[in-house]
């Protein structure tokens, strides 16, 4: 069947072509999850049609028509030689000489490929494996409270990954990586959602020994901190140590407090600009209808201006700020006495999120997996959502004393917190739970997905050594 598969993609993929006219190149390329191989045969066939899109698509490759360069190690190579031999697929073996001889002779060929250990083809050879057959979008999808299939599976104790989601194990990594420099940390989660990520974090902390002295989380939902209590109820190891807050802790602690998709839920200002005129957008009620209505614009004119003057928009203009933010930030970077605050969420920095062609904002919605742009449809059933301005985080964190220790994007805090070292030692002879880990990692990393739109900030205080996860790359120069 795998080579039948191929030979209908050769045939769409290259008309006129036989299976035969195709070459495969090992250049040194070494897969993430190199165990899927052997387990499947899966992830490498991925690849290769990943290589055999990229080869033709970006014309980076020196191939001769109907020829593929295929960039991988041996063991790898002779994988795809157990499936692809029968089609007639001529595999040459190059060694690192060949490798090193080639990245000098003709180094544009190896152009696409200079991101660290070849992520950008992992992320392509992702969605060859686990294409997301879902047609609506929600941002908030880390733990998958929002994932009404992944609750159902959960329940019937399919799916889930049986050592934890990557992203509760990635950003657990990060956590520990402050916990082990300090003698007795604590972790504050700020909103738990489901519970789920609380889980996944406190197994992982737990295999990496350093669970930490308290776990604390900051819920004033009654009907969330009841959905957490319960998910959190059957782990008596972790339940003693988790304690549920309603404020603040009055005393400065030290650890990590830590927030995912939380900063995108605090209310914001809708503003329109107009050539230099500002008004301010709010909600009438004409014939029991809701329309936006344009309002006086004296209590947002002062920093829509300074905006305007950053984002040097022309004509009409429409977007929002967050007034509370740097209040918000204030109020945590307080609470730290040393340690790390880590936010996680979408949006930009705040040249990006102000830029001329943004000019609708980014007010999001969200219902049952559906997103849009009208808030006015639903109100009170719908989630309102917008981007958040990390410049702003930044601006008011190192002004309350905090160091500034990472920007970058979530795939490259991912990545860098091992994702796909988690992925290769995932070991399981289910292939639907294999499958359902691979699409995670796709939706978490993918450019299209939450890859590039998720950010991740850091700050800290007091902290001797470096925070893992921001080694990848640093955005900074974006905000």
């Amino acid at each position: 069947m795998v080579c039948s598969a191929s030979e209908e993609w050769y045939r769409d993929a290259m008309p006129g072509t036989s299976p035969t006219e195709i070459t495969a190149v090992d250049l040194g390329f070494e897969p993430v999850t190199t165990h899927t191989a052997a387990a499947f045969g899966l992830l490498p066939i991925g690849l290769f049609l990943a290589a055999g899109r990229l080869s033709r698509r970006s014309g980076c490759f020196d191939a001769k028509p109907g020829q593929v360069d295929f960039l991988g190690r041996g063991k790898i190579t002779r994988k795809f030689a157990q499936f692809l031999e029968p089609a007639g697929v001529d595999f040459r073996m190059a060694g690192q000489e060949q490798v090193a001889q080639v990245a000098r002779e003709d180094p544009d060929r190896l152009g696409v490929l200079q991101a660290p250990k070849d992520q950008f083809l992992f992320l392509l050879a992702l969605d060859d494996l686990a294409p997301d057959r879902h047609g609506g979008r929600h941002e908030h999808r880390h733990d998958g409270e929002h994932d009404e299939h992944a609750h159902q599976g959960e329940a019937q104790g399919e799916l889930r990954d049986p050592q934890g989601r990557l992203f509760g194990r990635c950003l657990a990594r990060c956590i520990a990586s402050v916990l082990q420099q300090q003698q007795q940390g604590v972790v504050m989660e700020l909103g738990a959602g489901s519970g789920a990520l609380a889980l996944d974090l406190l197994g992982e902390l737990k295999r990496l020994g350093v669970l930490p002295q308290r776990y604390y989380i900051l819920e004033r939902s009654a009907a969330m901190r009841a959905l957490q209590q319960r998910r959190l109820s059957g782990e008596p190891q972790f339940r003693q140590r988790i304690e549920w807050l309603d404020t603040l802790p009055e005393e400065p602690i030290s650890g990590v407090v830590f927030g995912n998709e939380v900063a995108d839920a605090l209310p914001v200002k809708r503003f329109r600009w107009q050539n230099g005129r500002v008004s301010e957008l709010g909600v009438a009620q004409q014939n029991k209808q809701l329309s936006v209505c344009e309002c006086c614009g004296d209590a947002v004119e002062k920093p829509v201006q300074q905006l305007a003057r950053i984002g040097r928009w022309e004509g009409d203009y429409q977007s929002e700020y967050c007034p509370t933010l740097p209040a918000w930030i204030n109020s945590l970077t307080d609470v730290l006495a040393q340690g790390l605050l880590l936010l996680i969420d979408y949006g930009y920095g705040r040249a990006e999120y102000y830029h001329p062609q943004r000019s609708m904002g980014t007010l999001m919605c969200h219902y049952r997996h559906h997103a849009h742009d009208d808030p006015l449809w639903s109100p009170g059933l719908q989630d309102i959502t917008a981007f958040v301005d990390f410049t702003a985080i930044a601006e008011a964190a190192t002004t309350s004393g905090m160091q500034l220790e990472g920007f970058t994007s979530q795939a490259r805090f991912l990545l860098a917190c091992g994702i796909d070292q988690l992925m290769a030692e995932t070991h399981t002879a289910d292939t639907r739970q294999f499958l359902q880990l691979s699409n995670e990692a796709k939706r978490l990393l993918l450019p299209g997905e939450m890859g590039e739109r998720f950010k991740v900030i850091a700050f800290s205080r007091e902290l001797p050594e470096d925070v893992k996860g921001f080694a990848a790359a640093d955005l900074r120069s974006r905000l």
